[in-house]
């Protein structure tokens, strides 16, 4: 079996990119985006990722939150199964988010989940909390990656995949190739 020179890079590079999510994940504090980490292949690159759209205010932090109406209404429910916007499950993409209006729910069940103290009713202020740090979870995570010497797993990576899949004759001239890359 011969394989390209496309197909040794995206090889190679699959196995640094599945190496560095490992160490990003021992840096993640969240099981949520722990669980959630992926590596896929787009674009001719690979990419370490999660899906959530909170995820960057948690690696990055924000700063106090605004309110776009102040003075509104804003209802949460302590445990996250009891909300009927996104049947039990937090929402990962912002497109997943809906509020009371569109989830259907009844003004008389709403009253019932606030008398019993599953949602909480609140009004909103102009700003409120304060300024909140980040996790840089992936910069760490990449840091630790690099010094402990990631480039060296990917050069087994490279020695592995060479010595396996391809013919002797063919091989240097593959190195060669590569080595002008």
């Amino acid at each position: 079996m011969v394989l390209t020179l496309e197909e040794i890079k995206r090889t190679v590079s699959r196995v640094i990119a599945n190496d560095a999510k490992e160490k990003v994940r021992r840096f993640t504090p969240s099981r949520t985006l722990k669980d959630a980490l992926r590596v896929t292949f787009e674009g001719g690159r690979w990419w370490i990722g999660v899906p959530h759209y909170w995820a960057v205010f948690y690696h990055d932090g924000r700063g106090p939150v605004r309110s776009s109406r102040p003075g509104g209404f804003l209802v949460w429910y302590k445990n996250p199964k009891d909300d009927p916007r996104h049947g039990g499950d937090f929402p990962v993409r912002k497109s997943q988010i809906r509020s009371l209006r569109q989830s259907g729910i009844s003004l008389e069940r709403l009253r019932a989940d606030i008398e019993s103290g599953r949602a909480v009713i609140a009004r909103t202020s102009p700003r409120s909390g304060e300024s909140v740090a980040g996790k840089p979870f992936f910069i760490r995570g990449l840091r630790s990656y690099f010094a402990q010497g990631g480039n060296a797993r990917s050069q087994d990576a490279f020695n592995a995949l060479v010595h396996r899949d391809m013919p002797d004759a063919f091989r240097l001239s593959v190195i060669k190739q590569l080595v002008r890359v």
